[in-house]
């Protein structure tokens, strides 16, 4: 490639929109992470604190009114043959039946432990926080591999340092990998190179940034993110808490009905 070509205004213009899209794509990788470190788990931990308490009294209480169904339907099946009934047998076949909702509320339980331990958790302040973004979407210019395809293995390790220690807000172990960038000399500007491979490169970028909003947009629009607008409104939390209390308690009177209609049944056997 001739150094004239270097100098034409196609050039030019092709290395300051390769230069811009990488920058889009550590824009969107930083974005992404945050949405996926931070945002995303606070809304659902937020939402477990304030909502999950009660969703899971209501699971359990469909469960268990459910499993008195069935234990009633066994009973009566057992009666009309005649058969020996032990109440152990039963209740060991429906909990065997109903393993999987069983297991669903274990989650249920675990989820709302992991908000409790969430509250406690030391939080860093806005304005490390801040400065943590800021590091974060710098060095994922200098380290991300997909960014850099000519990485070092020492760039590669310290990217993947640079991942844990975001997730982790350790803004200290952040600013050590900004000071071994330095010592290295990883700047990463991008390399003066013939036309084709910025095309090729130029490609890539395009394809992550592509990628990388379809990852956010998900995001955004989860089941779990789109509570953000229930946790931000008084008047609708309220009112979903309100119902959830009356479903439980409305499961609660028929499970008591039911429980007394069995107690019918077993004294007639």
């Amino acid at each position: 490639m001739s150094f004239d070509m270097y100098l034409a205004p196609e050039y030019t213009q092709l290395i300051i929109e390769v230069n811009k899209l990488k920058n889009n794509v550590a824009e969107k990788i930083a974005e992404r992470d945050w949405l996926s470190f931070y945002a995303f788990p606070e809304i659902k931990h937020n939402y477990n604190l304030k909502l999950g308490v009660n969703e899971a009294k209501l699971f359990i209480a469909r469960v268990n009114l459910d499993k008195l169904k069935r234990k009633i339907a066994i009973y009566k099946e057992i009666i009309k043959y005649d058969n020996e009934i032990s109440e152990q047998k039963i209740d060991n076949l429906t909990d065997k039946e109903f393993k999987n909702e069983l297991h669903e509320y274990a989650l249920m339980q675990e989820d709302i432990k992991l908000a409790i331990e969430y509250t406690h958790k030391e939080q860093i302040s806005e304005e490390n926080f801040n400065r943590l973004n800021y590091l974060y979407k710098n060095l994922i210019l200098k380290l991300c591999p997909l960014l850099n395809l000519k990485n070092t293995r020492l760039e590669n390790e310290l990217y993947d340092i640079l991942e844990v220690a975001y997730k982790n807000s350790d803004l200290n172990k952040m600013l050590g990998l900004v000071v071994l960038c330095e010592k290295n000399n990883i700047n990463k500007d991008l390399e003066i190179d013939d036309f084709d491979n910025l095309i090729k490169l130029k490609n890539i970028y395009e394809k992550l940034l592509e990628e990388n909003k379809r990852i956010i947009l998900n995001i955004r629009t989860s089941e779990i993110f789109s509570n953000k607008n229930l946790l931000d409104n008084e008047i609708l939390l309220r009112r979903k808490k309100d119902d959830l209390n009356k479903n439980i308690e409305e499961i609660s009177k028929e499970y008591l009905k039911l429980l007394k209609e069995f107690d019918k049944i077993k004294k007639k056997k």
